[in-house]
């Protein structure tokens, strides 16, 4: 019970805290001419989007290190082919090159086993596919 009291005072004390932030802003708003309101209106959100712009800007151009947590700073296409690529793949790349290779060999094995079914479905699906299966299947099996 004491906590809904708790929670009931610090929403009224907001309420009343908004309600006068809303009735000093209005004091100070609706004397304006409408063309003053504009007007404002329309600094406001050139300010707002220099500040945006000036953000994204930042984060192209920045050097800085935080301690605390590593942000990578945003790179375009120019710069994401310069960077060397390391010569060792990591362990799941090498996974999925090798699983990859396993179901290559799979679909191949049942090819060469003599299911028609699984090769036909395969035709009928992809038709451009059929000179190079036949000549996948002469060459290796």
């Amino acid at each position: 019970m004491t906590m809904n009291k708790t929670k009931e005072k610090v929403k009224d004390w907001f309420t009343r805290a908004g309600q006068a932030v809303a009735n000093k802003l209005n004091h100070w708003i609706n004397p304006l001419s409408l063309t003053t309101k504009k007007k404002g209106l329309i600094v406001i959100g050139l300010l707002t989007g220099m500040v945006c712009a000036l953000l994204v800007i930042h984060a192209f151009y920045s050097k800085e290190v935080s301690p605390v947590l590593h942000v990578d700073t945003i790179s375009t296409p120019g710069q994401r082919s310069s960077v060397a690529k390391p010569d060792v793949d990591s362990e799941r790349t090498i996974r999925d090159k090798y699983n990859r290779m396993m179901h290559f060999k799979q679909l191949i094995d049942k090819l060469s086993s003599g299911d028609t079914c699984v090769r036909d479905s395969l035709l009928r699906t992809y038709p451009e596919l059929a000179d190079s299966l036949n000549t996948l299947l002469k060459k290796y099996y």
